[in-house]
């Protein structure tokens, strides 16, 4: 069963762990988004964060950290950049979508800044809402899953 909940960073432990052990399983991290880098935000943020993580069979497969104020946005900081969810090897496009549907039934403004062009899929929410701003996009490349695979192209 899918099930998107989220952990507080007040549970800093739990927090911690989950956040670690996510972005250690995925292919391409958000390098902003270690539980490291993500502490020392917290630590210098005036609001606290907390990440919304989506669980299938009780296995985390996808996590935001997000800022919960006025408008619901995901943690960043100015000069981040390439920014994303963090998902664990293999996910699929479906759970990506369902994720993205959890989160806009939870959060029906949800403000993403900072965001890799491969990451923003609204386009295939079917009756989602969505307004993207124009900005200066960062290059982003797909690197293949290992050395041998890269050498090849």
């Amino acid at each position: 069963m899918d099930t998107l909940t989220f952990v507080s960073y007040k549970k800093e432990e739990e927090w911690y762990t989950l956040v670690q052990s996510l972005w250690q399983q995925s292919m391409d991290p958000p390098v902003f988004y270690s539980a490291s880098m993500l502490a020392v935000y917290n630590g210098i943020n005036e609001q606290s964060i907390c990440v919304a993580i989506l669980r299938k069979n009780d296995e985390a497969i996808i996590a935001l950290p997000i800022v919960e104020a006025a408008i619901t946005e995901n943690a960043h900081y100015s000069g981040w950049d390439n920014l994303g969810p963090i998902k664990r090897k293999g996910v699929k496009k479906e759970d990506e979508i369902f994720f993205w549907q959890q989160m806009l039934k939870h959060w029906p403004q949800l403000k993403l800044q900072y965001f890799n062009a491969e990451t923003l899929n609204f386009k295939q929410l079917k009756g989602g809402q969505y307004i993207e701003v124009p900005k200066r996009d960062c290059p982003y490349i797909n690197l293949k899953e290992d050395w041998e695979a890269l050498n090849q192209t």
